[in-house]
């Protein structure tokens, strides 16, 4: 039994020498087929899932990235906030020192804020290739630092159409691009259903996106948009519907929207809050609701909230409300004047007017 260590190392080496070479074979092997070589044995349709996939799961990653840097920067901030407060407890005057966690902490958010530009290269690219409006839907995507933003764009059936017409006369090809266009009805019905589809998507984004979920205006901030969406495209689309234009003057609809930041959330104690909404109609911005519209509204006289107790006075007569004030204002006088207040007869035990009377 040989136990030199030598001649081990270079058997180990022979053999590893070996293994390289059949496993360079067959690097070598895939690479002559190629990529190109690859997608074509992929049956119909594979292609194109392949693609959704990669964005996917690069959009998938960005997002993990973002949560890790939320949870960093909120530990952070956590962390000074509880030294400061234990400074205060000492009676220790304020300092602007970061804590020792800190440099860790700004080194892992440097770490990562790197790997998502690199991932946000590779979104660019693919947008670049296959087009923004085909970004996958039900997905919230970060825009900003605080904002978040999801796609609504209809299917994009362009390509299908321009493979019917291409070996039509030029003549042909103007009459069937005018034939498709021409029912306004038609459009109308179309744009109706891309309105439906949008929101659908937004909604379903919005609920289970982990940086909104929990806002304390989202059943509201969702009934804005679910109103506010329609109106916004069917103004926009408005030249294309009543057959002003050929063409929707917009490919693609995305929703942005903004949350709390995380100060907001731990300086001031407040809940997550989405602030504002803003349709995107391909690059243009068309802001649908502000902090003012978003706001919840406070309750006032038991379970009523001040639109319902504004909706009872608008169904009152104005007898009603003559009578309402008038009772109102007698009571005020009454009160000035030291009066007692009238009281319903039986009460405190006396007898009625009536009774006495007769007695």
């Amino acid at each position: 039994m040989n136990n030199n260590p030598e001649n081990q190392t270079e058997n180990n080496s022979e053999n590893n020498t070996e293994n390289d070479a059949e496993t360079a074979g067959q690097n070598t092997e895939g690479l002559e087929n190629g990529p190109e070589a690859r997608q074509e044995k992929l049956p119909d349709g594979s292609a194109e899932r392949s693609s959704e996939e990669e964005i996917t799961g690069v959009l998938e990653e960005m997002d993990g990235l973002d949560q890790e840097i939320f949870n960093t920067k909120k530990s952070a901030a956590e962390t000074k906030q509880e030294i400061a407060r234990l400074r205060e407890s000492l009676g220790a005057p304020p300092t602007d020192e970061e804590p020792p966690s800190a440099e860790i902490e700004n080194e892992k958010i440097e770490k990562l804020e790197e790997q998502k530009n690199e991932l946000e290269k590779q979104k660019e690219e693919w947008i670049e290739q296959h087009g923004r409006e085909n970004l996958p839907k039900g997905l919230a995507m970060g825009s900003g630092e605080n904002g978040r933003e999801a796609n609504g764009s209809p299917e994009n059936d362009e390509e299908e159409f321009e493979e019917e017409i291409k070996n039509l006369e030029e003549e042909e090809k103007k009459q069937k691009r005018k034939e498709r266009k021409e029912d306004l009805e038609q459009r109308k019905e179309w744009l109706k259903e891309w309105e439906e589809d949008a929101i659908f998507q937004f909604e379903g984004t919005m609920r289970k996106d982990w940086r909104t979920n929990d806002a304390v205006n989202l059943e509201l901030a969702i009934k804005v948009m679910k109103t506010r969406v329609p109106k916004a495209m069917e103004e926009k689309a408005k030249g294309y519907t009543e057959g002003k234009v050929d063409e929707c003057p917009f490919s693609t609809v995305f929703i942005h929207w903004e949350v709390s930041s995380i100060l907001e959330r731990l300086l001031s104690k407040n809940p997550n809050y989405i602030r504002k909404m803003e349709v995107k109609f391909d690059e243009e911005s068309v802001k649908i609701a502000d902090e003012k519209d978003l706001k919840p509204e406070e309750k006032k006289d038991g379970n009523k909230t001040a639109e319902e107790e504004k909706k009872n006075e608008v169904g009152k007569t104005e007898g009603e409300k003559e009578i309402d004030n008038g009772e109102e204002n007698n009571g005020e006088e009454r009160k000035k004047e030291g009066a007692p207040e009238e009281k319903e007869d039986g009460d405190n035990g006396n007898e009625p007017e009536k009774l006495k009377q007769t007695a």
